[in-house]
């Protein structure tokens, strides 16, 4: 049986932390930390996410249900202090750009294949670890895709062709559209002049209105 374990019914398995092995509870209801391949870093607990929150009541609820952390303190106090460290934050820099890394690639795989479930999915987990302007970017890919990729079998997941469906609703007056396209090609293109430029366009002109209607 694991050293550590909050409850007998905490079962450890493969190698151990320190070498990258995982933890499984094949009995009772205890949380797992899943161990990926390759580049990926393990799945955040919820416990931590909680912490990070600064939900201590959450915290609390989870104690119980989740294997303890070597090394960490296990009480409310101690994992909150844990996840405020400096070490923890330049680990869980590295770790949230690896992760938005790889779900990036995954969310553009997924859309390029007109999955387009799958990749709402992932634009939902991607929310988590990005700044909101640019995890706005990636969500108006989805967004533009399903809107006009359920009507084409052409429609490529690419700057220059939602640049172009973006000038067509800009010069309708279609402006919230316009700026879904305008958003999804910042993320797509983020070096490209135009789609700064029709980016820049299209927000100044949504201002303009805004400030027309005060």
């Amino acid at each position: 049986m694991a050293s550590g374990c909050a409850t007998s019914n905490c079962v450890k398995a493969g190698k151990t932390d320190d070498d990258g092995g995982c933890w499984i509870w094949p009995r009772g209801s205890r949380i797992r930390r899943i161990q990926r391949d390759g580049d990926e870093p393990d799945e955040e607990l919820p416990i931590v996410c909680a912490a990070k929150k600064g939900w201590k009541n959450v915290v609390k609820t989870l104690l119980i249900h989740t294997n303890e952390i070597p090394g960490v303190e296990w009480s409310v106090e101690g994992i909150i202090q844990y996840v405020n460290s400096e070490q923890f934050k330049e680990t869980n820099r590295v770790e949230r750009e690896i992760r938005v890394d790889v779900l990036k690639k995954r969310l553009l795989r997924e859309l390029e294949l007109k999955n387009y479930l799958a990749a709402d999915l992932i634009c939902k987990a991607l929310h988590v670890d990005m700044d909101t302007e640019h995890w706005d970017w990636y969500h108006s890919i989805c967004s533009i895709l399903l809107m006009y990729g359920l009507r084409s079998t052409f429609l490529e997941c690419n700057a220059e062709t939602i640049h172009y469906i973006g000038m067509g609703m800009f010069k309708q007056n279609h402006d919230e559209i316009a700026l879904l396209a305008a958003k999804a090609c910042m993320a797509l293109d983020p070096d490209n002049e135009s789609c700064k430029a029709f980016h820049f366009l299209v927000k100044e002109k949504m201002n303009r209105a805004a400030s027309g209607s005060r």
